[in-house]
């Protein structure tokens, strides 16, 4: 078992989006969906080839779920502030290493975009590393001998309606436009996002297709430190 069939198998279907079921020049697609009323950019169809990645595909945003959605049921409230969808993404033959992808829409001026990428990135390596415990402690053979990533690629992802489409990758976040004083340490200085502006025209990229093979293929994500192998096997 692929770990993206594995996180698959556990995930609630609830936030999961699925492929479409039809394809565009036999790549299969991915919508991201903005579900707010006055969104100019409403729908993100993401193409990439079956044969060259997995991808797992899911959203935490209330807004996009219709509905509360706790992390845990130990919780009352909903405690995340997340981005719009979230792409695993692994290429065929690569177990050593995972993208996390951060989608974000936008129509106006990106804020509260720091807030949302720590929260992302500290839920998808507590999410990770649960998982990895549990295969490890696991009397099923088959899931105690699960692969997992030894290095992990991270990118904030931002599409932003606009008059023309043009990108503007590898920026580094200017932090302090988004309230320092309450963020600090090396995270800071070395997150990273990516701007994709995009011309819309009733709510979709306008002569415009959206390629998944970019953002790997993208040299400014940072890569993450992986932790949970510490517990049970040799440090890296």
């Amino acid at each position: 078992m692929e770990l993206l069939e594995y996180l698959d198998s556990w995930l609630s279907e609830k936030i999961k989006i699925k492929e479409n079921k039809g394809k565009i020049d036999s790549y299969t697609i991915i919508n991201i969906i903005e579900s707010d009323d006055g969104a100019e950019l409403k729908e993100l169809p993401i193409l990439y080839k079956n044969d060259e990645y997995r991808v797992l595909a899911f959203t935490l945003d209330e807004n996009n779920l219709n509905g509360s959605l706790n992390i845990l049921p130990i919780y009352t409230r909903t405690l995340h502030n997340s981005s719009d969808a979230i792409l695993f993404v692994q290429e065929k033959n690569d177990n050593e290493n995972l993208y996390i992808f951060y989608i974000e829409l936008k129509s106006e001026y990106v804020e509260g975009i720091l807030k949302k990428h720590i929260f992302m990135k500290a839920l998808n390596m507590e999410i990770l590393k649960l998982f990895y415990f549990r295969s490890r402690l696991s009397d099923n053979k088959e899931e105690s001998k699960l692969e997992f990533p030894r290095n992990i690629y991270e990118g904030m992802i931002i599409f932003k309606s606009c008059s023309s489409s043009q990108e503007m990758k590898g920026r580094k976040i200017n932090y302090q436009n988004y309230e320092t004083k309450k963020f600090k340490g090396e995270f800071i200085n070395k997150a990273k996002k990516s701007i994709i502006k995009i011309n819309v025209k009733d709510g979709k990229p306008k002569n415009r297709k959206i390629y998944l093979k970019s953002f790997i293929n993208s040299s400014e994500l940072e890569k993450s430190r992986v932790d949970y192998y510490e517990c049970f096997d040799k440090k890296l």
